[in-house]
């Protein structure tokens, strides 16, 4: 997330295709969706878009994460996961959340920041390896109802082509 985050580098800051650009994901008990989303400025080119996040994702799948963005990572992960409770009513939110739709429930509270922690550039290059493979993909655009456009097809190596 933020400024310094692959996407928002690309498509907001250099390429000026997008106004806002992230990723999300959640833990859950069973197998869930990774998204990634780009809000474009008018008139962008929603197929140039795409190749663009399938490029960086490529790109992170080949070269991972440096050391530096791994320790940033960390950083926001821990600071979000410690401040989003600052009420009694975000607690009970956070430990519903857990007991409700993660493998191990509440006693996973514990085990979340450690976990990340023993995270290394090349567990996270291999993670992204076999979890961002090209055959995986779907891509879903939302798009002015005026507006017509030729759906790509992806390669192989998860192009487009």
């Amino acid at each position: 997330h933020g400024r310094n985050a692959r996407l928002v580098q690309r498509l907001v800051l250099k390429d000026q295709i997008a106004t806002h650009a992230m990723a999300h994901n959640a833990p859950r008990l069973d197998p869930g969706l990774f998204w990634l989303a780009a809000e474009l400025r008018p008139g962008a080119d929603a197929e140039q878009a795409e190749a663009m996040i399938r490029d960086e994702i490529q790109r992170r799948c080949d070269e991972g994460p440096t050391q530096e963005e791994g320790e940033r990572a960390r950083t926001q992960i821990r600071s979000s996961f410690l401040f989003e409770v600052e009420t009694a009513l975000d607690h009970a939110l956070k430990i519903g959340r857990f007991e409700s739709a993660a493998v191990g429930g509440l006693s996973l509270l514990d085990q979340v920041l450690p976990r990340y922690d023993v995270l290394t550039p090349e567990s996270l290059k291999e993670t992204a390896q076999r979890l961002f493979a090209p055959e995986r993909w779907s891509g879903v655009w939302s798009l002015p109802e005026e507006t017509e456009v030729r759906r790509p097809s992806v390669a192989a190596n998860g192009g487009v082509a």
